[in-house]
């Protein structure tokens, strides 16, 4: 199935099909000024175990937070280390709405953001 597509897409669509439309669509320009590194960097790199989560896809601070980190999981649960540097783990998750949450398929929580006033208003957005 579909689902919802724009008539805009579809005229575009049929258009290329029959060479109707110029293409804002059209060929791609190699980018010859990016340069790659030729190799991997190499050395000792010691991994640390943080927490328990399940599907963390997104990880945020508040504004003039040092040491705290909100962690989104995709179920449409936030968890909060109020202190990462000692692994203090809040018993209380900062929100928990997975009825609002689709998790099928690429969806779930997606996105955290803490407004630039937030110690002041409180206001976040998910």
């Amino acid at each position: 199935m579909l689902g919802k597509i724009n008539a805009n897409w579809i005229l575009c669509l049929w258009g290329r099909f029959y060479g109707l439309v110029s293409s804002s669509f059209g060929q791609r320009t190699i980018n010859t000024s990016l340069t790659l590194p030729t190799e991997l960097p190499t050395g000792d790199y010691d991994f640390q175990t943080f927490g328990s989560f399940n599907s963390v896809l997104v990880i945020a601070s508040p504004p003039d937070s040092v040491n705290e980190l909100y962690f989104g999981e995709r179920s449409g649960r936030i968890i909060v280390y109020s202190d990462v540097e000692n692994s203090i783990r809040e018993e209380t998750p900062f929100l928990q709405i997975p009825s609002t949450v689709t998790t099928n398929g690429e969806n779930g929580l997606l996105g955290l953001a803490f407004h630039p006033e937030y110690q002041e208003n409180g206001y976040f957005f998910k």
